[in-house]
């Protein structure tokens, strides 16, 4: 019997076969080493491995934090010296006003394509013959779905009994 890696789902060939230490799962080689460099637990059982470390936890939140408040510090440290700068050097103030008046004109623009843009496609999606013809026909397929998938259901109730995470909806 060939066994079938539960990480990508396809058949394991002996050669690409790699084991869990302490649980021997199975699971292609490239399969594993991309899943424990996340997370050094078996992806079918969860359990971790014997001899297997997992060198991210420890030094992880460390790193992390520290991390985050060195961002914190530099950005904090640039935006004191810009502020500065600004207030010595009134052409590069002026720069900066000139630059926010433009985001405000471009803001203001694409609000009113926005609110343009809608308004078009209200008036597509209630007045287009195509349009309507192509919604009218989604519809007929919607409930052709949604009827055979209800006939497989009733099949498979049938045939297996009701699902066991069946919630009634």
């Amino acid at each position: 019997m060939t066994e079938v890696c539960s990480i990508c789902l396809t058949a394991i060939d002996g050669e690409e076969m790699a084991r869990m230490p302490g649980c021997e799962h199975a699971f292609h080689r490239a399969c594993l080493l991309n899943s424990i460099q996340y997370d050094a637990r078996c992806a079918i059982c969860r359990q971790v491995g014997t001899n297997v470390v997992n060198r991210n936890e420890e030094a992880s939140d460390y790193s992390l934090h520290g991390s985050i408040n060195a961002w914190i510090e530099e950005n904090e440290r640039y935006d004191a010296k810009k502020r500065h700068l600004l207030r010595r050097r009134r052409d590069i103030a002026e720069m900066q006003r000139a630059a926010k008046r433009c985001t405000t004109e471009r803001e203001r623009v694409k609000k009113d394509l926005e609110t343009h843009l809608r308004q078009k496609w209200s008036q597509v999606w209630t007045r287009d013959v195509f349009t309507l013809h192509l919604r009218k026909e989604m519809q007929k397929a919607r409930r052709r779905e949604l009827r055979r998938f209800q006939i497989l259901s009733n099949v498979l109730e049938l045939e297996l009994g009701p699902m066991p995470y069946d919630i009634g909806v």
